[in-house]
Protein backbone atom coordinates (compact mmCIF):
# COMPACT_ATOMS: atom_id res chain seq x y z
CA UNK A 1 0.00 0.00 0.00
CA UNK A 2 2.89 2.34 0.76
CA UNK A 3 4.20 2.01 -2.80
CA UNK A 4 0.72 2.70 -4.17
CA UNK A 5 0.40 5.86 -2.07
CA UNK A 6 3.85 7.03 -3.17
CA UNK A 7 2.95 6.50 -6.84
CA UNK A 8 -0.36 8.34 -6.50
CA UNK A 9 1.33 11.32 -4.84
CA UNK A 10 3.97 11.32 -7.61
CA UNK A 11 1.25 11.32 -10.27
CA UNK A 12 -0.58 14.16 -8.52
CA UNK A 13 2.68 16.15 -8.49
CA UNK A 14 2.78 15.68 -12.26
CA UNK A 15 -0.72 17.12 -12.64
CA UNK A 16 -2.80 13.94 -12.73
CA UNK A 17 -6.25 14.44 -11.18
CA UNK A 18 -8.05 11.64 -9.38
CA UNK A 19 -11.82 11.38 -9.21
CA UNK A 20 -11.55 9.33 -6.02
CA UNK A 21 -8.94 9.98 -3.39
CA UNK A 22 -7.99 7.80 -0.45
CA UNK A 23 -7.23 9.25 2.97
CA UNK A 24 -3.84 7.51 3.08
CA UNK A 25 -2.79 9.32 -0.10
CA UNK A 26 -3.83 12.72 1.27
CA UNK A 27 -1.98 12.01 4.52
CA UNK A 28 1.16 10.86 2.68
CA UNK A 29 1.16 13.98 0.49
CA UNK A 30 0.63 16.13 3.57
CA UNK A 31 3.53 14.54 5.42
CA UNK A 32 5.83 14.79 2.38
CA UNK A 33 4.84 18.48 2.13
CA UNK A 34 5.36 18.90 5.88
CA UNK A 35 1.70 19.95 5.99
CA UNK A 36 2.39 22.95 3.76
CA UNK A 37 -0.75 23.75 1.74
CA UNK A 38 1.38 25.51 -0.87
CA UNK A 39 2.99 22.21 -1.89
CA UNK A 40 1.58 21.38 -5.37
CA UNK A 41 0.65 17.76 -4.64
CA UNK A 42 -0.90 18.48 -1.26
CA UNK A 43 -2.73 21.55 -2.63
CA UNK A 44 -4.09 19.50 -5.52
CA UNK A 45 -5.43 16.86 -3.15
CA UNK A 46 -6.99 19.55 -0.95
CA UNK A 47 -8.62 20.97 -4.11
CA UNK A 48 -10.37 17.61 -4.47
CA UNK A 49 -12.52 18.54 -1.46
CA UNK A 50 -13.70 21.70 -3.26
CA UNK A 51 -14.63 20.00 -6.51
CA UNK A 52 -18.41 20.33 -6.89
CA UNK A 53 -18.52 16.94 -8.62
CA UNK A 54 -17.03 15.13 -5.64
CA UNK A 55 -19.77 13.36 -3.72
CA UNK A 56 -20.43 14.73 -0.24
CA UNK A 57 -20.22 11.22 1.24
CA UNK A 58 -16.70 10.88 -0.11
CA UNK A 59 -15.63 14.20 1.33
CA UNK A 60 -17.12 13.39 4.73
CA UNK A 61 -15.49 9.96 4.76
CA UNK A 62 -12.04 11.15 3.72
CA UNK A 63 -12.20 14.15 6.06
CA UNK A 64 -13.07 11.77 8.89
CA UNK A 65 -9.73 10.05 8.42
CA UNK A 66 -7.62 13.07 7.51
CA UNK A 67 -8.72 15.67 10.08
CA UNK A 68 -7.68 13.73 13.20
CA UNK A 69 -4.34 12.94 11.57
CA UNK A 70 -3.73 16.64 10.90
CA UNK A 71 -4.34 17.52 14.55
CA UNK A 72 -2.15 14.67 15.80
CA UNK A 73 0.81 15.13 13.46
CA UNK A 74 1.11 18.69 12.17
CA UNK A 75 2.60 21.63 14.02
CA UNK A 76 0.02 23.95 15.61
CA UNK A 77 0.53 26.58 12.89
CA UNK A 78 0.06 23.99 10.14
CA UNK A 79 -2.98 22.52 11.88
CA UNK A 80 -4.66 25.92 11.81
CA UNK A 81 -3.74 26.72 8.21
CA UNK A 82 -4.57 23.29 6.76
CA UNK A 83 -7.92 22.94 8.51
CA UNK A 84 -8.90 26.54 7.78
CA UNK A 85 -7.99 26.13 4.11
CA UNK A 86 -9.79 22.79 3.88
CA UNK A 87 -12.97 24.17 5.46
CA UNK A 88 -12.85 27.26 3.27
CA UNK A 89 -12.54 25.16 0.12
CA UNK A 90 -15.40 22.90 1.16
CA UNK A 91 -17.54 25.93 2.06
CA UNK A 92 -17.17 27.25 -1.49
CA UNK A 93 -19.16 24.30 -2.80
CA UNK A 94 -22.92 24.79 -3.25
CA UNK A 95 -23.49 22.14 -0.56
CA UNK A 96 -20.47 23.17 1.51
CA UNK A 97 -22.31 24.28 4.63
CA UNK A 98 -24.16 20.98 4.88
CA UNK A 99 -20.92 19.02 4.41
CA UNK A 100 -19.10 21.03 7.08
CA UNK A 101 -22.01 20.56 9.50
CA UNK A 102 -22.02 16.82 8.82
CA UNK A 103 -18.27 16.59 9.44
CA UNK A 104 -18.61 18.60 12.66
CA UNK A 105 -21.36 16.28 13.95
CA UNK A 106 -19.06 13.28 13.34
CA UNK A 107 -15.96 14.63 15.09
CA UNK A 108 -16.39 12.49 18.21
CA UNK A 109 -16.82 9.33 16.12
CA UNK A 110 -13.86 10.29 13.88
CA UNK A 111 -11.55 10.64 16.87
CA UNK A 112 -12.76 7.60 18.78
CA UNK A 113 -11.43 7.60 22.33
CA UNK A 114 -9.06 10.50 21.61
CA UNK A 115 -11.05 13.21 23.39
CA UNK A 116 -8.19 15.72 23.19
CA UNK A 117 -8.10 15.54 19.37
CA UNK A 118 -11.90 15.77 19.22
CA UNK A 119 -11.87 18.84 21.47
CA UNK A 120 -9.13 20.48 19.36
CA UNK A 121 -11.03 19.83 16.12
CA UNK A 122 -14.28 21.21 17.52
CA UNK A 123 -12.47 24.33 18.69
CA UNK A 124 -10.84 24.80 15.26
CA UNK A 125 -14.26 24.49 13.60
CA UNK A 126 -15.70 27.06 16.03
CA UNK A 127 -12.85 29.49 15.42
CA UNK A 128 -13.15 29.09 11.64
CA UNK A 129 -16.93 29.59 11.80
CA UNK A 130 -16.60 32.70 13.96
CA UNK A 131 -14.04 34.20 11.56
CA UNK A 132 -16.38 33.87 8.57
Amino acid sequence: MEVHNHLVVALVRLGYFYTRVEADVVIRAAKEAEWNILDPAFASLIDWFANPYTKPEGIIGIAGNVLPDIVRNATPFRVNTVISDLLTRISNRPDGTQIINAIYRRIDAMCGLDALTAHSLKELFRIWTAAR
